[in-house]
């Protein structure tokens, strides 16, 4: 958040119910903050998901300028006081599996607009492919830790 000189990041894990929690973030003013708030977005439809699962990273400049986003979204953001966003996918692959949208990391703008340039476009998608690494490789890690504490009981009971 300090790079990118933005006033909310989050990071927005999608559930299996179809809604989605806001698991971390980093604000400017803590009255900001919409941390652990769950969110039910109607406008994200399997169109959006598609998009995002193929990489596309989102901008929005300014959420109240007439243009090509829906009113429902327009609504869902103005919510949450946001100005400008932009919104990059996290995608998860573990080996023998399919990829999939775990979440999304997201940067708000909330008291103006924001005209997002090519290098912070680009620092989010960095950074969101690394975020992807990091938990793919945590999930392994509690997959063996899981497994390690399975065969010690066994071997105890044994």
């Amino acid at each position: 958040r300090q790079q990118i000189l933005a006033d909310r990041v989050i990071i927005y894990q999608f559930g299996q119910d179809g809604r989605g929690l806001v698991t971390h973030e980093s604000v400017v003013d803590e009255h900001l903050t919409v941390l652990h708030r769950q969110v039910e977005d109607a406008c994200f439809d399997q169109e959006h998901a598609i998009k995002y699962w193929s990489g596309r990273v989102g901008s929005i400049s300014d959420v109240n300028a007439l243009g090509n986003i829906s009113q429902c979204y327009r609504n869902m953001l103005q919510s949450f006081n946001i100005r400008a966003n932009l919104v990059a996918p996290i995608i998860h692959t573990l080996p023998g599996q399919n990829r999939y949208l775990w979440g999304l990391l997201i940067v708000h703008q909330c008291y103006q607009p924001r005209r997002w340039q090519t290098d912070e476009v680009e620092l989010l998608q960095e950074i969101s492919a690394h975020l992807a690494i990091a938990i793919q490789q945590s999930r392994l890690f509690e997959q063996v830790r899981h497994q390690a504490r399975q065969e010690m009981l066994l071997n105890h009971i044994l």
